[in-house]
């Protein structure tokens, strides 16, 4: 089995000084309309913006991304499914970086305070070296 772990820590301060200054370009720049909508529907909104910016950043460790190859913040997209737990939906270059990876899993989860927010990305999987190159695809 391959495993492969990312975490990162955010002030929320941070976020909040980000959202008071650039407001909404800011915001559609980082975040796609779901998360942005969940978000706004909570008390003290950049409490949650920064989880999902930590979470994006966790997930971009994880998957090893590069910048300049198509990648973008909304590529990462961290929702709550209907158990209330964080999921992550890739699309575009995350996408594809996880399909050519190792990995055939990818979790996160987060935890906040009204200073930090923190988040913590695991994948794990048994693809084959040639399968994960696309050379192959047979499983041993």
């Amino acid at each position: 089995m391959v495993l492969s772990t990312g975490i990162d820590i955010i002030e929320v301060s941070r976020i909040r000084k980000l959202m008071e200054s650039s407001g909404d370009r800011f915001l559609h720049h980082h975040f796609t309309q779901d998360e942005i909508s969940y978000c706004l529907s909570k008390k003290n909104s950049w409490v949650h913006f920064a989880g999902r910016m930590a979470a994006k950043e966790a997930v971009y460790k994880v998957l090893r991304m590069k910048w300049g190859k198509g990648f973008t913040w909304k590529n990462i997209e961290i929702l709550n499914g209907s158990d209330g737990a964080p999921g992550v939906y890739l699309q575009g270059s995350a996408a594809q970086a996880l399909e050519v990876s190792l990995y055939e899993e990818l979790e996160v989860s987060l935890s906040h305070t009204d200073q930090y927010a923190a988040a913590t990305a695991l994948a794990w999987g048994n693809k084959s070296r040639e399968m994960s190159n696309g050379q192959s695809h047979s499983q041993k």
